[in-house]
């Protein structure tokens, strides 16, 4: 039997594909016109920003919808996260050939709540050791010991770490882990973040490249690969966050 894995107290799902975006194809009147919602969605439809042009930003009561000229966010705050990966398989569908990407993200984010500060320095001093900072870092680790109270001492503000991905299938990208102290739990709380990205492509775009559309669309890959590794990737990311948090 598999170890149970911790969730988090908030948490956030959320795809990012990187490439060119036409915003007019993502308003709701577009994506009604073309199945992707439906207008009773519209009856829970909150309008954060509308930038013609430079940014498209409304949420549902499932998630988030984030346009930009350059990316495509879709965020869901509670489970079933796949409700990001239907919008998006939905969304791509009825897309001219103008919307081209180039790489997509799936990403874990989630708040931790700790029941003492002392663990979360324990998972600072793991991850960002004060003895790796000389003399200084002493300071740093002498001042975690005398005062445990969490305003009075000092320690990690953020770690990441990097693993690339260069497999067999001739995926390119990489998974990063991002770890510091959560802004909601101020006392004891720990914020973990994950993006897995993926490209088919092992060169890097350019902001020009990405504003010209000057790259290889991976639409259609990317798209299979959403569908192969979303669960997959998820799951990863809830084991991932476990593995940091065990032994706190």
């Amino acid at each position: 039997m598999l170890p149970e894995i911790r969730l988090p107290e908030i948490s956030c799902a959320s795809i990012v594909l990187v490439g060119k975006f036409n915003m007019l194809e993502f308003l709701p009147k577009y994506l009604i016109e073309n199945n992707v919602i439906q207008i009773k969605d519209l009856k829970d439809m909150d309008w954060n920003t509308y930038i013609p042009s430079q940014r498209l930003d409304f949420e549902f009561l499932w998630g988030q919808v984030i346009v930009t000229p350059t990316q495509l966010i879709v965020k869901a705050k509670a489970t079933p996260y796949i409700s990001t990966s239907d919008f998006i398989r939905s969304a791509l569908l009825c897309a001219s050939d103008e919307v081209k990407v180039f790489a997509m993200g799936i990403n874990l984010e989630g708040d931790f709540k700790l029941e003492y500060s002392y663990q979360r320095d324990n998972i600072g001093t793991k991850l960002v050791p004060p003895s790796a900072w000389g003399k200084w870092g002493e300071e740093v680790d002498m001042q975690l010991k005398k005062f445990p109270d969490p305003k009075k001492h000092g320690g990690m503000v953020s770690a990441t770490m990097r693993k690339h991905r260069v497999d067999e299938k001739g995926l390119y990208g990489f998974t990063d882990v991002h770890v510091k102290p959560s802004a909601v739990y101020l006392e004891t709380g720990v914020y973990l973040s994950i993006n897995d990205h993926y490209q088919m492509d092992e060169k890097i775009v350019t902001a020009s490249e990405l504003a010209q559309g000057d790259f290889t669309d991976r639409k259609n890959e990317l798209m299979q690969l959403l569908d192969q590794n979303f669960d997959t990737s998820i799951a990863s990311s809830r084991r991932i966050m476990g593995g940091i948090l065990e032994k706190v």
